[in-house]
């Protein structure tokens, strides 16, 4: 399990921001905001249960799965209008910048994928 945890600590670490994304309307007070909490309640709580099984299972799906939640948190506030809303504003564009960039990451560090694409795509001068 210690490996697991060590190997992708990227998607631990995204597992901690679905947490706190999940929370964060009560910790920021834009709980009254409805389109910002559930925009965050939801993609939090997948952005856990992604996370925990890429940890636990790594697929390369899923990092593309997570990927795409991050690049929607980045555009909710403007797609869903709570782009007034500084504080919800800021925790989604931020937070789905680090969950893009730590599925990203974890997916670079895949050798599976490495492999894969230098045999797609690699090509010797």
């Amino acid at each position: 399990m210690m490996k697991i945890l060590r190997r992708y600590w990227q998607d631990w670490g995204n597992f901690a921001i679905g947490m706190w994304l999940f929370m964060s309307p009560w910790f920021l007070g834009y709980s009254m905001e409805t389109s910002a909490v559930w925009n965050s309640m939801v993609a939090g709580a997948l952005i856990v249960v992604l996370s925990s099984f890429a940890a636990l299972v790594h697929q390369v799906a899923e990092e593309w799965v997570t990927m795409a939640f991050g690049v929607w948190l980045m555009a909710s506030p403007w797609v869903l209008g709570f782009s007034g809303e500084s504080l919800a504003t800021g925790n989604t564009v931020f937070f789905g910048a680090v969950v893009t960039g730590f599925a990203a990451w974890a997916m670079l560090r895949d050798l599976g994928l490495v492999r894969w694409w230098h045999k797609h795509y690699h090509h010797s001068a």
